[in-house]
C-alpha cells in the first residue's frame, strides 16, 4: 500500500521510486516474478504542475505519447465535461460530481484497461468555487507508464482549469487512486540514471539486487528481447550524457 503526497507531478513520480528504493518492504504487497506490486494506492498531488516532467525522460517519442490518446481518449468527451462544468457554475449549482471516462473498450486493452475514469467534484464554499480531480486506474508500472499517465492527467486537468478560469476555482487536490502499482528491475535502471543520488538501489533486497544485476547486464551482455534492447539504448544515451 502506498500513500504519497507531492507538490507536483515530478515530485509524485520521484516519490514513487523513492519509496521502492528506501524501504521496499513497506510498499511491496506481493512479488510476481520480477514485479514488485503494491495494492490499493493513493497519490495526492497538490498543484497541477509538471515541474519538468516529460515523456522524453524515459525515451518516449511524441508518437508514443500520442498513442495514449488513440487508446484512451474518447473524442469530444473532455469538451462535453468542460461545458457541463461551466453550465453547473452558471446555474449556481452548489455541488457537482461528474465522471470523465477513458475508452475501456479499445481493442488494445487485451488484458483490461489500465485507466478507468477521472471523477471531478466541483462545489461552492462561501464565495469561492473549489474543484477536486480523482483519476482512477486499475494497474500501472511506475517508471514508464506512470510518467505518461501523469503527463496526460496534467493536460486534462489543465484544460478544465483553463476553461473555468473566469470563475477562478481553487484546485483543492488531484488524488490518483490505483488498485495496483508495480516496479520492475528493467525499468528501474532508467530511474537509477535519471534520479542520480536521489534514488539508489543499494539494499540487500531482491528488487535492488535484480536492479543492480540488470544495470550490469547493459555493460556486459547483449539483451535479446525487444524491450530490453530499447531500454538499454536509452540508458546508454543517459550514460553518454553524464
Amino acid at each position: 500500500m502506498i500513500r504519497l503526497e507531492a507538490n507536483n507531478w515530478y515530485d509524485a513520480w520521484l516519490g514513487l521510486h523513492s519509496l521502492f528504493a528506501k524501504d521496499p518492504d513497506s510498499v511491496i504487497d506481493q512479488r510476481f516474478a520480477t514485479r514488485a506490486v503494491s495494492f490499493t494506492n493513493t497519490i495526492t498531488v497538490k498543484n497541477n504542475d509538471l515541474a519538468g516532467l516529460s515523456h522524453t525522460m524515459v525515451g518516449y517519442t511524441s508518437y508514443k505519447l500520442n498513442k495514449f490518446d488513440r487508446q484512451y481518449i474518447i473524442p469530444g468527451l473532455k469538451e462535453d465535461i468542460g461545458q457541463k462544468l461551466l453550465d453547473r457554475i452558471q446555474s449556481h449549482r452548489k455541488l457537482t460530481i461528474l465522471s470523465y471516462s477513458f475508452d475501456i473498450h479499445n481493442q488494445a486493452h487485451d488484458q483490461g484497461p489500465c485507466l478507468i475514469n477521472i471523477v471531478i467534484t466541483l462545489w461552492r464554499k462561501g464565495n469561492r468555487w473549489k474543484i477536486k480531480f480523482e483519476p482512477h486506474m486499475r494497474i500501472g508500472e511506475i517508471t514508464h507508464r506512470k510518467l505518461v499517465d501523469f503527463v496526460k492527467f496534467h493536460e486534462l486537468v489543465n484544460y478544465w482549469m483553463d476553461l473555468l478560469s473566469e470563475y477562478d476555482p481553487e484546485l483543492v487536490e488531484i488524488q490518483v487512486r490505483a488498485s495496483a502499482l508495480y516496479a520492475e528491475p528493467i525499468s528501474l535502471t532508467i530511474a537509477h540514471y535519471i534520479f542520480d543520488d536521489a534514488v539508489k538501489f543499494e539494499l540487500d533486497h531482491w528488487l535492488h539486487n535484480a536492479t543492480r544485476s540488470k544495470i550490469a547486464d547493459y555493460d556486459t551482455k547483449e539483451l535479446r528481447f525487444k524491450r530490453g534492447r530499447r531500454i538499454k539504448k536509452y540508458v546508454q544515451t543517459l550514460q553518454k550524457g553524464n
